[in-house]
């Protein structure tokens, strides 16, 4: 459990420390940082009114914010640390549920390396997400603990898998419908137990294991009916609106991963890693990551010569990998709050899906090592070949990392530039960025009103100012400017206290009036795209797009003029 523990550390070591705050997290911090009691009690508070059907996360926002203020290296440091208890959880479950060892260490190891969920290591706002899902694995471990004997012991480990499962569904939805399946995977370990004894075992009769499965039940509908009352987020909709759709994120989804940049597309991205963004530190990382797996497996084998390694068990691992990869988006059957992206913010709810596919590429692999005669040659494919599959995850997730990192940068620069050539903002004043992009690759830079806003009222400590970035987006109207993420309309912001500020020329200019904006856009940017390449909400720039030039990570080209 250490090795799989230090391997989720052992790969953020070259990025977390270098990350910074994006887009959501401006929003969240500017009101966190603006609460009059800067206690933890109050910004729990704060929090919690903000968040009002997610207290885990508002919690979890709050106490990052209390411990470490403004400094993002701890967020990120702890956000490891809650990655890296994720497969220690997961491999206690699968023991638990009669895998072998080696399959139980598999597992983990494959489903923390893979990219396919990156954006959960990057992203303050997400950073719930990991810890929903520690909270989903201990809650399914102690209910699987209610099969060992004991009435004292079983009414102990129930009410914990009940409690952490409010925890759980109370921090991010994404593992709901699992719990569904607790009750039903604690019968099928009991009944396991039963025909593996050959003496009267403890396990739990059809009656028994219903009694213990309605408390779990009870508790899901409470908490579901408690955000429903709760939530805004929720669009009016009909069943059938509501089943197209999700038949289109599952399209999507399916599409991405067999079609897509880790998909097919694999070998074509590792080339334009490996020609447009190489790094030797990455590269001898995932090696050494690579190495470490191949140890743990090697280790987790024995001597047994792969003896687990059975055909059908395979095959049965990797057909539940394929529903819980279905049944990872079940959730969003309710809603239309998701997408599929490869390595955009989007696939920040693609966690539950990806640990389906681990158990597929553990499974199918397992699988075709199984067709070898039990002994080295089957633990060598078997270990050998998801030692490799961890490795690639690990180059990419460390080189998507680099546009996170360059993205801070930026924001760096762009800040240091505000606070040199604008020193003071009257209250009230709407001010708009232009000259800089939205994104770097798939990491937002300043993308819209809500990250441009935060960063503005803490910049210059005052929450009556707002913000905004010029894109393709913006219009012009009568009343004010315009803006528009998601669909969805921002604005006006009235032209009496409207300014924009050129980042690259260093240059602030009001825009009293539609001629004035009109005149401006122009002159120095008409299309509103400037230099930036074509992106959207929720990916970002496309980073392995085929024929594509390479994303530049370098520093925004400042030229800033005398005042």
């Amino acid at each position: 459990m250490t090795l799989i523990a230090g391997l989720v550390l052992l790969s953020a070591a070259l990025y977390a420390w270098k990350l910074g705050f994006y887009s959501d997290d401006w929003a969240i911090l500017s009101f966190l940082n603006a609460n009059s009691d800067q206690s933890l009690l109050g910004l729990l508070r704060i929090a919690c009114e903000t968040f009002p059907y997610r207290p885990g996360q508002a919690a979890n926002l709050a106490i990052l914010y209390w411990l470490f203020g403004l400094v993002p290296v701890g967020f990120h440091l702890v956000n490891a640390l809650v990655l890296a208890a994720i497969g220690p959880l997961l491999y206690l479950v699968l023991r638990e549920c009669g895998q072998s060892r080696l399959i139980a260490v598999a597992v983990p190891l494959v489903f923390l390396c893979l990219p396919h969920y990156a954006t959960n290591r990057f992203w303050y706002a997400s950073f719930a997400v990991p810890v929903c899902t520690v909270f989903y694995l201990f809650s399914l471990y102690a209910d699987l603990r209610v099969v060992r004997p004991g009435r004292l012991h079983r009414f102990t480990w129930k009410s914990l898998a009940v409690g952490v499962l409010l925890a759980s569904i109370l921090t991010y939805e994404v593992w709901l419908p699992m719990f569904f399946l607790s009750p039903l995977l604690v019968w099928y370990r009991s009944r396991q137990q039963l025909t593996a004894a050959t003496t009267p075992a403890p396990g739990l009769s059809m009656r028994s294991a219903v009694w213990l499965g309605i408390p779990t039940i009870l508790a899901i509908l409470a908490v579901t009916a408690f955000k429903l009352l709760l939530t805004t987020r929720l669009k009016s909709a009909t069943v059938a609106e509501h089943f197209t759709w999700f038949w289109g994120l599952l399209r999507d989804a399916v599409l991405t991963t067999l079609a897509g940049d880790f998909g097919l597309r694999l070998p074509a991205t590792l080339m334009q890693i490996a020609s447009y963004y190489p790094q030797a530190s990455i590269a001898w990382l995932s090696i050494l990551c690579g190495v470490v797996v191949l140890g743990a497996l090697l280790r987790a084998d024995g001597r047994s010569g792969g003896a687990d390694l059975r055909p059908q068990s395979m095959l049965a691992l990797a057909a539940f990998g394929v529903f819980l990869f279905f049944a990872g988006y079940a959730i969003f059957l309710a809603s239309f709050n998701a997408a599929v992206s490869s390595t955009g913010a989007n696939n920040r709810s693609a966690i539950a899906s990806s640990a389906g596919l681990a158990f597929v590429i553990v499974g199918l692999t397992g699988w075709v090592s199984s067709l070898l005669r039990p002994g080295r040659g089957r633990v060598v494919v078997f270990t050998g070949a998801l030692a490799v599959v961890c490795a690639i995850g690990v180059l990419i997730i460390n080189t998507v990392a680099t546009f996170w990192i360059a993205a801070s940068q930026r924001q760096q620069q762009v800040l240091g530039i505000l606070q040199e050539r604008v020193p003071e903002l009257p209250p009230g004043t709407s001010l708009l960025l232009d000259g800089v992009c939205p994104y770097v690759g798939p990491a937002p830079v300043f993308e819209t009103w809500w990250d441009t806003t935060g960063m503005l009222r803490i910049l210059y400590n005052d929450p009556s100012l707002a913000g905004d970035v010029v894109t393709r987006k913006v219009s012009l109207r009568e009343d004010g400017v315009y803006t528009q993420i998601y669909g969805d309309l921002q604005g006006p912001y009235p032209y009496e206290k409207l300014l924009v500020f050129n980042v690259q020329r260093g240059r602030l200019d009001p825009l009293p009036g539609p001629f004035a904006a009109r005149r401006y856009f122009d002159l120095n940017n008409p299309t509103g795209e400037g230099n930036c390449r074509p992106s959207a909400e929720g990916v970002g720039e496309a980073l392995f797009l085929p024929g594509a030039p390479p994303v530049s990570r370098a520093p925004l080209a400042v030229a800033v003029t005398a005042p």
